[in-house]
């Protein structure tokens, strides 16, 4: 995995403008939960949305080259603002 050369932002509010517009309305999104005793986060499901704010808070260096590219860009290409639908399976016995 090839790394950016550079920070994905240029500093905490550019950081904050990107993911309340992108990351805080995806479904993949990192949220607390308030169900569980004490405060603890959902894991991470999107890749892009995990190495940004571990960059962020300062536990890895850079990030990926693809990650960095998609921050210097205003939308997010992989963002979902919809959950994906599924249809039940229909087991009803058929007559033919």
């Amino acid at each position: 995995m090839k790394k950016a050369k550079y920070p994905s932002f240029s500093n905490g509010t550019e950081f904050m403008w990107w993911t309340g517009r992108n990351c805080d309305l995806c479904v993949k999104a990192s949220h607390l939960r308030e169900s569980v005793a004490g405060e603890e986060y959902t894991a991470f499901r999107c890749a892009i949305n995990k190495e940004i704010t571990l960059e962020c808070a300062g536990m890895i260096e850079n990030v990926s080259q693809r990650t960095y590219d998609i921050c210097q860009k205003a939308d997010c290409p992989y963002k979902q603002t919809e959950r994906k639908k599924y249809r039940k399976k229909d087991n009803s016995p058929t007559l033919f």
